[in-house]
């Protein structure tokens, strides 16, 4: 009886000090998805030109809007999310798929655009790292 009461206390405190870890990757990574679309809609050309990227302005500048607006949409979605990890738990599974799905992009444009290779590497680092830990987050639930 009192083995069941403090098993059940320890499994409930444990259970939701893994929503606190999945509620704050959620919220890290909606941070960093809505500040990285912003850098994407309106500073991407400073950006490039401080990682010796491109010398050149972009002659079409709505590529990269579209993707920040998405990158800022995607995260709303994931900063909402972690007011209730549990109810809406497809989000960090759809957000660990997109962020796997990414490195294949990532790896691709880094042999086809060697010159971007630092930059690609270092944002894919980042997005590798967030999957892992909200798969590892998600799991232990």
């Amino acid at each position: 009886m009192v083995f069941q009461l403090v098993r059940s206390f320890i499994i409930a405190r444990v259970s939701k000090m893994k929503v606190k870890l999945l509620r704050f990757l959620l919220l890290l990574s909606g941070v960093y998805e809505i500040a990285f679309g912003i850098i994407l809609m309106f500073f991407v050309q400073p950006l490039f030109s401080l990682l010796g990227i491109l010398k050149f302005p972009f002659s079409y500048p709505v590529f990269s809007q579209v993707a920040g607006l998405l990158a800022i949409c995607f995260g709303a979605i994931l900063y909402y999310s972690a007011r209730d990890p549990e109810r809406y738990l497809f989000i960090p599974v759809i957000s660990v798929a997109l962020r796997i799905a990414l490195q294949a992009i990532i790896i691709y444009n880094t042999v086809i655009l060697p010159f971007m290779a630092a930059a690609l590497l270092s944002f894919g680092m980042i997005d590798l790292a967030l999957a892992i830990l909200t798969l590892f987050a998600i799991k232990l639930k």
